[in-house]
């Protein structure tokens, strides 16, 4: 987890930092054209950035929570969605093993209808609009690992606490490679 902090959240932040900069200037020169070409820059970097900002926040050991059930409305509202706390983290898991190449599993509350739903996004793209996000789980890199050669298949949502269906965010006991002591860090961004 420490590489993943240190070197590929670092990259997004650095790279939106540079892609924002870039930006600026193409605005106060109003070049059009390179402020289109910066567009999937700053969503690719950017959502790095917001992506990977909830999911240190969600990680928690179990001796900070991590790994209790929920309880109150996010409870009812996943008993009413999916039946069981244990058939959300098989769609859940589902959707995660779905995701061809780098994505995101998200479970997310709909700000139009107050419903929770698994979603999912290809590469780095962040939940916004009409979703917001409760949990995320990045499929790509948390599973496999060039240097170890790692696949998919130790990848899983074992266990989730999260506050009330209207909190954006959430606290997971994410079991990834037999780690269950996680600490996040934050990046500025400028």
């Amino acid at each position: 987890m420490e590489l993943h902090h240190s070197k590929h959240h670092n990259t997004y932040v650095n790279s939106y930092n540079e892609a924002s900069e870039k930006l600026l200037t193409a605005e106060a020169s109003d070049d059009v054209r390179a402020k289109i070409a910066l567009q999937p820059l700053i969503n690719f970097h950017g959502g790095g950035h917001i992506n990977h900002s909830l999911f240190w926040e969600n990680l928690a050991p179990k001796s900070q929570g991590g790994g209790t059930p929920p309880s109150g409305s996010l409870a009812t509202a996943i008993d009413d969605t999916y039946g069981s706390l244990e058939e959300l983290k098989k769609k859940f898991n589902a959707a995660l093993a779905g995701i061809q190449g780098s994505g995101w599993a998200w479970l997310v509350k709909d700000t139009q209808t107050g419903n929770i739903s698994i979603q999912t996004y290809a590469n780095q793209d962040p939940v916004v609009g009409r979703y917001q996000p409760l949990l995320g789980v990045d499929a790509w890199e948390h599973a496999v690992s060039g240097e170890r050669n790692i696949t998919r298949e130790p990848m899983e949502l074992t266990a989730i606490v999260l506050p009330s269906v209207p909190e954006p965010q959430s606290r997971i006991l994410y079991r990834h490679l037999g780690c269950d002591q996680l600490e996040g860090g934050r990046e500025e961004v400028r």
